[in-house]
């Protein structure tokens, strides 16, 4: 099956069901189906063959949702681009993945003129206007090329290239095909199936009834322009499940939403259920809501337990993974965070789970040789969710993925004996002070243990004694105050005193990127510049 096919399978299902809820309005599968098939013709007569490439720089709502379903179904490469970047990068992007099209916002109408003079690959660009006209112009069946042919999609072939968003330079363009989509899709739902082996007849029986009124809405106010909201997404087609996105992350309109649509199922990152805890208020009705779906970012057990504490009745799951990997890796089950909230297990409440069904992970060490359960290496990850490569970057492609199809991950971790994977943290976060290795993570759920503390990121500053210091960036929680000596002694108590931060920074505001992900290459810069030797 390809990606293109989803939104009619769902319309030969439940064709008058509701498939999109946004702040603009619903749209039924029928129209859905109607826009998405209206975009694929619209191309065709725009002269867009099959591999050719469309870029959209678009924001959560019905354009990026149509194009996500309605490009593929004529065979060219969706390129969506990261609405925060900067205008070079931007223009990066467009000049590496060479598109024909642009579909873009009315927010972004200002950066045309400047893409018209620096992108010459582009030779059509569709406004919210002109996107409204396509997608109502050419409703047929098809799609057809311009010869009258149907049009063959392979899953082998490119689905997407997705920017990553990279530690240094310029973004790597992630390919993957519907073949990597649909393997990811696979093996998570047997992952989840298997999962409810465990269950109690009670649960068995609700979630079978469920299943047969097909009820649930799913949530995410995750950019979809990233890997881990495009997967959702996709999800939601597949299983024919309503989704409900926003332009941006709001908590309280998170609250609302739930409470109005009863929403049952909600993808979020650590950062925003932070804001979530943060802003939880008993006068909203969350009855609804059966689960949360976190990951993108490490969580700190502190938060994790805190949102099992406030959310009692909601599952929680966890996913780690990436754009290399078509996102799932490795699940942390609703049965597994039960063990923390009734068993007192929490050992798992720093794990990343167990890997999904028909997916490998090894750890190994800086020679990639494989290293004994319990030892700290890189992660490694092998399965049909494996991108294809980096878009024009073959150096780089086989760089990570070797002749065997072992992708190395660039994150440190390690196994138990149980098959748990724990992310330790990426390789190039590491500080080295003094010949010890000191692991930013391990630091920052030392800080998140403080009461006081909101947010915090640790990264390494030039030290002349050893080589590399400890600092901490901390966000306090409103109206309450520590003083620095107070927050490293604390420290001291809960990790090794060579650990500790050497020095605090207090900060109203961590830079971040619409993933939640905290840029720490941007604090690395402000505390390494003007050094001759730079870790950036």
């Amino acid at each position: 099956m390809k990606i293109g096919d989803f939104i009619r399978s769902a319309v030969r299902n439940e064709p008058d069901k509701i498939g999109l809820i946004t702040e603009a309005g619903k749209w039924t599968y029928t129209e859905l189906y109607g826009f998405c098939n209206s975009l694929a013709n619209g191309l065709v007569k725009l002269g867009i063959q099959k591999g050719d490439r469309v870029a959209l720089l678009l924001r959560n709502g019905l354009e990026i949702y149509v194009s996500y379903f309605g490009i593929p179904r004529m065979g060219a490469v969706v390129v969506p681009l990261n609405y925060m970047m900067a205008k070079d990068e931007f223009v990066y992007c467009l000049n590496d993945s060479t598109p024909k099209v642009l579909i873009y916002g009315s927010e972004y109408e200002d950066l045309i003129d400047y893409f018209k003079e620096k992108c010459q690959s582009i030779q059509n660009y569709i406004s919210p206007k002109e996107f409204q006209k396509v997608i109502t112009s050419h409703i047929k069946e098809g799609p057809f090329d311009l010869e009258g042919k149907k049009i063959k999609i392979h899953n082998t072939e490119t689905l997407f290239i997705m920017y990553t968003g990279g530690t240094t330079g310029f973004p790597k363009g992630v390919m993957l095909s519907h073949k990597n989509i649909m393997a990811t899709l696979h093996s998570t739902g047997a992952r989840i199936m298997l999962e409810t082996e465990h269950y109690s007849e009670e649960k068995k029986l609700k979630r079978l009834e469920q299943m047969e009124e097909k009820a649930g809405i799913i949530m995410t106010d995750l950019p979809i322009f990233h890997a881990a909201a495009m997967y959702t997404v996709l999800v939601s087609v597949y299983v024919q499940t309503p989704l409900v996105t926003h332009k941006k992350f709001d908590p309280i309109q998170t609250y609302e939403t739930i409470e109005q649509e009863k929403v049952t199922s909600m993808e979020l990152v650590p950062t925003m259920l932070i804001r979530l805890i943060e802003t939880y208020d008993p006068k909203y009705d969350l009855s609804s809501l059966q689960s949360i779906i976190y990951g993108a970012a490490a969580i700190d057990p502190t938060t994790l337990k805190k949102a099992l504490e406030i959310f009692k009745d909601v599952e929680f799951q966890q996913i780690f993974g990436m754009t290399e990997t078509a996102v799932p890796v490795t699940l942390l089950s609703s049965e597994d965070h039960e063990l923390i909230r009734e068993k007192g297990s929490d050992y798992l409440l720093r794990s990343a789970g167990k890997p999904i069904y028909g997916v490998e992970v090894k750890i190994v060490d800086l020679d990639r040789k494989k290293v004994p359960i319990e030892e700290t290496g890189e992660i490694a990850v092998r399965g049909d969710g494996i991108m294809q490569g980096y878009w024009n970057l073959k150096e780089k492609t086989k760089a990570v993925i070797d002749s065997e199809g072992w992708y190395y991950t660039g994150d440190m971790g390690k196994l138990d004996e149980e098959g748990f994977l724990y992310v330790v943290d990426r390789i190039k976060d590491m500080i080295v002070s003094g010949g010890e290795n000191i692991y930013p993570a391990e630091v920052e759920n030392a800080l998140y243990s403080h009461p006081a503390v909101a947010l915090c990121a640790v990264v390494g500053a030039p030290s002349p004694q050893w080589g590399e210091k400890v600092v901490a960036f901390v966000v306090l929680h409103k109206k309450v105050s520590v003083k620095e000596d107070q927050l490293i002694q604390h420290c001291k108590e809960k990790i090794a005193r060579y650990k500790a931060p050497k020095e605090i920074i207090f900060i109203k505001k961590l830079p971040m990127t619409p993933q939640g992900k905290i840029l720490k290459r941007k604090l690395r810069k402000q505390l390494w510049e003007g050094k001759e030797r730079k870790i950036i």
